[in-house]
């Protein structure tokens, strides 16, 4: 969430070509799997929404966890078809809507909230736990 932080705290503006460095120097692709790719210190410029999943393991909502991601993912979700936000917490007790650290559109790297099963196109979203944790 830190590494997260670094870029929604510049509000990095959303590019689906454009990189920017994370604290280290390191140029990541500044659209959502690359934001996500940067926070979870993968290899860089980050992987994109079609291959997110090879890094991940499918969880299930309640094992969501601070630094988590949920996304549209997988076969069909490139460029526009997909979207991937880092999970940071549940607004409240009922577990409708989470709140997240994302990249997009025309407002760029935010904090933002989420509905569960946020949908893109005529895929819903689903919470995936980054495979390296170390």
């Amino acid at each position: 969430m830190t590494r997260g932080r670094y870029w929604t705290s510049r509000n990095v503006p959303y590019s689906q070509s454009a990189t920017y460095p994370d604290s280290e120097g390191t140029r990541y692709r500044t659209d959502c799997s690359g934001f996500v790719s940067m926070a979870l210190h993968t290899n860089h410029p980050g992987y994109s929404t079609v291959t997110l999943p090879e890094i991940a393991v499918r969880i299930e909502w309640d094992q969501l966890q601070e630094g988590d991601f949920v996304g549209t993912l997988g076969a069909g979700t490139g460029g526009d078809d997909g979207h991937v936000v880092l999970f940071h917490s549940w607004v409240d007790s009922s577990r409708k809507r989470f709140k997240t650290l994302e990249c997009r559109g025309s407002q760029g790297c935010v904090a933002s909230e989420r509905p569960k099963a946020f949908e893109v196109g005529s895929k819903s979203a689903l919470p995936y736990k980054y495979k390296r944790v170390i």
